[in-house]
């Protein structure tokens, strides 16, 4: 029995009720948070110009898109069970949404995981303009490209039988899945290979920062500079191997050994929906991994609507700070501050 088949007979009106309810509850303020840090992180100019932050601003950008895009597109599957509008131009430009956007979480975040290695114990190497050039922005320009050129290709122009099943979401799987070269270079080059290296190069960031703290050399590396940096890679990396990893390990044991039906069963009606319980999951993540966002919130606000009472600085800054005529203390609020100035 594939797949589709057994998608098909498992999938019932509870299960898709219950998806449907936890992708409704999570979506709306998902989307505001989204669209919040995205906004904050362009537009402010001491967040767009730090380097560590291009790529997470890439990867919610991806979870933005997801979000306007994918999860519409989902929730009105679920809630009718079936797929509209049942043409071929619909189901081509889901399926091509669909594998960019997940090719790109995937792709940008082994990126991430792989820069913050170069970030933290090599920044000399992106100390220069041609240095950021070659090393930041080249590879994150061509990881984009390459994708978007990658799944035109396959998706759009490559020459094979279609066969869409409006009983499925994405209207089943594109057809260049139908051929094993494709299909493999895509599974390994785009999802399983990144997950493994994410979690690889993840635990050997902290193991390095560990022995460089215990050498001599601790010295040469500011650390209290570089731990946010590295807390901000390790909470995405976490929400990330928790929500992806257990599905690429079931794909990769099915493709060797194959899945009694129980574990297909749960594969296809649960595991399938993991990439996008992620994309809603991301914003609240970086809640709380990227804090410049919240004060840059705050400074906005005061200078527009005249108000900042929940601006915070933070808890490592230890000195006194003016801001618009306020003497600001660490971790203190301005409110109570100006009370007692009065």
């Amino acid at each position: 029995m594939n797949n589709n088949s057994i998608f098909t007979l498992s999938e019932t009106i509870l299960t898709r009720n219950s998806k449907f309810g936890i992708l409704l509850i999570l979506e709306p303020p998902s989307l505001l948070c989204n669209f919040i840090f995205v906004f904050y992180l362009i537009i402010d100019h001491n967040l767009r110009v730090a380097i560590h932050h291009h790529v997470i601003l890439a990867l919610l950008i991806v979870s933005l898109l997801t979000n306007l895009i994918e999860i519409p597109r989902i929730l009105h599957y679920l809630r009718i069970g079936i797929v509209t509008p049942q043409t071929t131009m619909s189901c081509l430009m889901w399926q091509w949404c669909d594998y960019l956007l997940y090719g790109q979480a995937n792709v940008l975040m082994l990126w991430a995981s792989f820069e913050r290695h170069i970030l933290v114990f090599h920044s000399h190497f992106v100390s220069t303009t041609r240095g950021r050039l070659f090393i930041h922005y080249l590879p994150l320009f061509l990881i984009i490209i390459y994708l978007i050129l990658f799944y035109t290709v396959v998706i759009l122009i490559y020459p094979c039988k279609r066969n869409f099943d409006f009983e499925l979401p994405l209207c089943g799987q594109p057809c260049f899945t139908d051929y094993s070269i494709l299909s493999l270079y895509d599974l390994f080059i785009h999802s399983w290979l990144p997950t493994f290296f994410i979690a690889i190069l993840s635990v050997s960031l902290v193991v390095r920062v560990i022995n460089r703290k215990r050498t001599l050399l601790q010295q040469d590396i500011p650390w209290r500079k570089h731990r946010r940096m590295i807390l901000q890679l390790l909470s995405i990396s976490c929400l990330y191997l928790i929500c992806m990893g257990p599905y690429t390990l079931i794909q990769v044991i099915d493709l060797l050994v194959g899945l009694p039906d129980g574990a297909e069963y749960i594969k296809n009606v649960y595991f399938f929906y993991v990439y996008w319980l992620l994309t809603l999951l991301l914003p609240y993540t970086c809640i709380g991994c990227l804090p410049e966002v919240g004060h840059t919130g705050n400074k906005i606000s005061y200078k527009y609507f005249g108000t900042c009472d929940s601006y915070f600085i933070s808890s490592d800054t230890m000195s006194l700070k003016k801001f618009q005529g306020f003497t600001i203390y660490p971790n203190r609020d301005i409110s109570e501050t100006s009370k007692k100035m009065s």
